[in-house]
């Protein structure tokens, strides 16, 4: 039997007793679900694939397409346009080109967008059904430059990009902070997106605030209130005057040159160096927390950059403290360990004489290292390390101290200004290659050394004007010198 057009087949099926409600459902119908079990409506469907890092690609999404018709849907082939079509990627591998009455098959979605902001396209799905041909879906997705994660207690902002731009933090109301990144996109807590602000958030109730900027330098700006604890992660960080709340905490890991110029105040605040770059602290500053620095450089810039001296601040292993020419108040210091790449826990990079006045606690072996410069340590120095001192500059030594470890001297000049300044007996001093150990006491003066002293190849003792008692043994080895007078 020959049957000419959907209509005789309507009349054919009639005659049969089936029932044909309409020629739409006799002729091919495409169906076009996603997810599966959500169908979509030919022109107005519109899929969204949400917040997205720039230049990354998304978890593909799942189109199926069902032949709900009698005769077979012939799918020719599947366009995309649209101001980002490529954005979009339609991965129609596996797919079937003809589906018989009731078949489904199924092609992909991926969206990996190539610039900031909303991203738009629109997929045709060009077939042989005869009114939804082709069959149009739109398709959006955001490039998501940061987000912003809020609880009660805490907010969280998250660089996603790598871009190399700046993020500013501002107080645009009384009580309230913003981030903001020109031509970013700001993601509050998976919603609503904002170009380049990522709107007005609440301090109310907020203990802490985290900023992970990535590669992003990070600026922040005056309030008028006070902030509560806040860590910053990222490239560099920049900021002015900084009022923490009491008890609050200020954590700064940069990888590279970072300055807070103004005032860091605070009741109990503290000040934690992280990351492998330079922090200068150039204001006058109050808080009367500890100071840690973890890692990298801590460069002093002013005489109160470390706050109040009643708590102390701490330089671990493989962490530095530049005094960059600036004379310490008589905040005590502990030390540890080598200083960043070796190079020393201590440094001064100024010409300027630097100088210690509070106690200095050796907590393990640690590294001062002088340039061309003077470091002088009026306070005290203790503790159960030893001190092992490095570059051609001058470090003075005017108290009696009692650190219990070797002194070692592998360049340029110690200067003793007072009886026991080397330490607790039970160590040694040890003058090594063209270093010099020099003893200039006042007038009247002498010193006497119950220690062991070695000087190797090419080290020099040598002393001026008073008595040098030595009751411990000497040991020269190679061309070594002695000069007391």
């Amino acid at each position: 039997m020959f049957i000419k057009s959907p209509f005789t087949l309507v009349l054919l099926l009639a005659t049969l007793g089936f029932c044909a409600t309409s020629q739409a459902s006799v002729g091919p119908e495409i169906a076009v679900q996603q997810p599966a079990g959500t169908d979509l409506v030919d022109g107005t469907a519109s899929i969204d694939f949400g917040n997205q890092t720039l230049t990354t690609s998304s978890a593909a999404k799942t189109f199926t397409i069902t032949n709900s018709g009698l005769l077979d849907l012939a799918v020719t082939n599947i366009v995309t346009d649209g101001a980002n079509a490529s954005d979009f990627a339609v991965d129609t591998t596996g797919m079937l080109n003809r589906l018989v009455s009731g078949a489904s098959t199924t092609f992909t979605v991926t969206f990996t967008p190539g610039a900031n902001g909303v991203r738009t396209a629109a997929i045709h799905i060009n077939n042989n059904d005869s009114n939804e041909d082709p069959f149009d879906i739109n398709l959006t997705g955001t490039s998501m430059d940061y987000s912003v994660t809020t609880t009660p207690n805490s907010i969280v902002v998250t660089a996603i990009s790598t871009n190399s731009e700046t993020l500013t933090v501002s107080e645009p109301s009384a009580g309230n902070i913003n981030f903001a990144a020109a031509g970013r996109i700001f993601c509050v807590n998976g919603g609503t997106s904002f170009s380049g602000d990522s709107g007005t958030n609440s301090l109310a109730g907020i203990s802490s605030i985290t900023v992970n900027a990535s590669a992003d330098i990070v600026n922040l700006g005056t309030f008028v209130g006070t902030l509560p604890s806040l860590t910053m992660n990222g490239s560099s960080f920049n900021a002015g005057a900084i009022g923490l709340q009491t008890n609050s905490a200020l954590t700064i890991n940069v990888t590279n040159a970072s300055a807070i110029t103004g005032i860091v105040s605070g009741v109990n605040a503290t000040l934690t160096k992280g990351g492998s770059g330079t922090l200068t602290l150039s204001g006058t500053n109050t808080y009367s927390g500890a100071t840690t620095i973890s890692q990298g450089i801590l460069k002093m810039g002013n005489v109160s950059a470390l706050g109040s001296v009643t708590v102390g601040t701490t330089v671990s292993d493989g962490a530095t403290i530049d005094l960059n020419g600036i004379s310490l108040a008589t905040e005590p210091i502990t030390l540890n360990g080598v200083g960043v790449g070796a190079t020393g826990a201590v440094t001064n990079s100024a010409a300027a004489t630097a100088r210690i006045n509070g106690t200095a606690t050796l907590a393990s072996d640690t590294i001062i290292t002088v340039g061309n410069g003077t470091i002088e340590i009026p306070g005290k120095v203790t503790g159960p390390g030893g001190m092992i001192k490095q570059g051609n500059g001058f470090l003075t030594l005017s108290a009696t101290n009692d650190y219990a470890g070797v002194t070692t001297l592998n360049a340029g000049i110690i200067t003793i200004q007072r009886n026991g300044a080397l330490g607790s007996s039970s160590g040694k001093t040890v003058v090594n290659s063209t270093a010099r150990l020099n003893f200039q006491m006042a007038l009247n003066d002498s010193y006497s050394i119950p220690e062991p002293v070695d000087l190797n190849n090419g080290g020099t003792m040598s002393a001026t004007f008073n008595p040098e008692i030595f009751t411990g043994p000497i040991t020269l080895t190679g061309t070594s010198t002695m000069s007391l007078g």
